[in-house]
Order: structure tokens, then sequence, then C-alpha cells
């Protein structure tokens, strides 16, 4: 897969979402006229933070790594850390 548009992202109105260079990234609303408005703008917040969160998660591999054998179901966590990674860059799942 090739790289998604940089962030940050942001929401445009209620339901677009505009890259750093405010061309449109995403719309939440033109083929949802079965959500409601709510809905719409509730997606269009989690689409327009989906940079900062994969970047965020990518950071903290190593870490849910190191912990994956020594905390309470770490290794369920990393591995679903991995798996969202991957999914967010198109790849294959883990396991």
């Amino acid at each position: 897969m090739s790289n998604h548009t940089p962030g940050p992202w942001t929401i445009y109105g209620d339901y677009s979402i505009m890259g750093n260079d405010r061309i449109m990234v995403a719309d939440c609303n033109i083929f949802s006229r079965k959500r409601s408005a709510e809905d719409c703008a509730n997606n269009a917040k989690i689409i327009a933070a989906s940079p900062d969160l994969l970047a965020t998660l990518e950071a903290a591999l190593p870490l849910l790594e190191k912990c994956s054998h020594t905390h309470f179901n770490g290794d369920k966590v990393y591995k679903q850390a991995v798996e969202a990674v991957q999914k967010a860059k198109g790849g294959d799942h883990v396991g």
C-alpha cells in the first residue's frame, strides 16, 4: 500500500476531512444518507484522528513488545496493536 496523506487531518464543516494540504481526504456524509448527522460527525472525528493514532501506536509498539510477556494480557494487547498497524497500512493480519 502506498503512503497515506500526511497528517494532521482536520474536520472541515461537520463531515469532511481535509489533509494538511487542504485537499479532501474523506467525506463522512456524501454516501451516508442512512446515518444520523451525529454518527457522521463522530465518524469524521475518528477518521481525522487516524494519522495521529497510527503514529502513536507505532511509537508504542516497542514498549508493548517489551511488556508483552510481563503483564497480564500483554501478549494479547501487543498482537492487537500489531494487527491494527498492519490493517491501517493495508497489510495482512498476524496469526
